[in-house]
């Protein structure tokens, strides 16, 4: 492996972890205020879509894993399709946002294009993981 691949690797790891802490901090955000906390009150949420809330944030915490112990053919698409995945998320959820809700959204699509960008850099054929063993 390159030492630009393992920094490249790192630096995917880091990204992710940007954007699920993004995700967080905007649900916490969320969560103050008194609106929110209203539409709380009177709606029934279904197990199911705690457990799809629960798939989707384990997501980016898969990726952060991922990014440091894949093999680099298949990181790098799977970088792009969970990025992918995520920024489609995040606009058909913002598709009336307020100011913070938009600001979130914005930080967090550029992120995931970042991690696209990054994950189209990356080599294979120079990855020790994408190599097999010789001898």
């Amino acid at each position: 492996m390159t030492m630009d691949n393992f920094i490249s690797r790192i630096q995917l790891s880091a990204l992710w972890v940007f954007v699920l802490l993004n995700m967080l901090f905007r649900d916490v955000h969320e969560i103050g205020k008194p609106e929110f906390l209203e539409k709380a009150l009177v709606t029934h949420v279904s197990e199911y879509l705690f457990l799809a809330a629960g798939i989707i944030l384990e997501i980016p915490l898969l990726m952060i894993v991922l990014c440091l112990f894949l093999a680099l053919p298949k990181l790098r698409w799977a970088n792009i399709g969970a990025a992918l995945l995520f920024g489609t998320l995040i606009i058909v959820n913002n598709l009336a946002p307020d100011l913070d809700d938009a600001f979130f959204a914005i930080v967090e699509v550029c992120a995931l294009l970042f991690i696209i960008w990054k994950s189209w850099q990356l080599q294979p054929a120079d990855d020790v993981l994408a190599v097999a063993p010789q001898g």
